[in-house]
């Protein structure tokens, strides 16, 4: 029971640390508040247009300025993001980030496993979404087949509960 209490009170502790200072004595209780500490109004809350164009002008001039690599940071997210988005850069990315991830493959797969990482499942699958996003078949990048990494569920299962979810989220896709 004093473990569960300490526990509650260490969540409440580091929750109100995390919202901005001013912001949680001014107006604490008051609503809802975005990442400025700027109090929102219900209708700016729910105008999801709004901020689906802010997040697509932000993923485009991204596109713009970056070679697309393979990566979770900046790689296959953001081109899983323009690509469901319908959203083209002014250059074609999806085909230099489609080069990028034949030659990264060529790098990094183990043949005669698919894998793309020792014990890494998630960065198969995470490049299967990539690609599926983009309409490429992931049987046949670079001549190797993605969907091979994701066939043993021992090795799957080695990050816990993420390389399951992934797995079934990249072969649904």
């Amino acid at each position: 029971m004093r473990r569960r209490i300490l526990s509650l009170f260490l969540a409440a502790v580091i929750l109100a640390g995390i919202l901005p200072g001013e912001t949680r004595a001014a107006n604490a209780g008051n609503g809802l508040f975005n990442t400025r500490g700027e109090l929102l109004t219900k209708e700016s809350a729910l105008n999801w247009q709004d901020v689906m164009a802010t997040v697509k002008s932000y993923l485009t001039a991204q596109a713009e300025d970056k070679v697309p690599v393979v990566s979770s940071t900046g790689g296959e997210w953001q081109v899983l993001g323009l690509a469901r988005a319908g959203i083209s850069a002014d250059r074609d990315f999806f085909a230099e980030y489609y080069e990028n991830v034949v030659e990264y493959v060529a790098k990094k797969i183990d043949a005669s496993t698919g894998r793309l990482h020792a014990s890494k499942s998630t960065d198969n699958a995470r490049v299967i979404l990539a690609l599926t996003a983009i309409g490429k078949d992931v049987t046949d990048v670079g001549g190797y087949d993605l969907l091979q990494g994701l066939s043993n569920t021992d090795y799957v299962k080695k990050q816990g509960i993420n390389g399951p979810v992934w797995a079934l989220i990249a072969l649904d896709s």
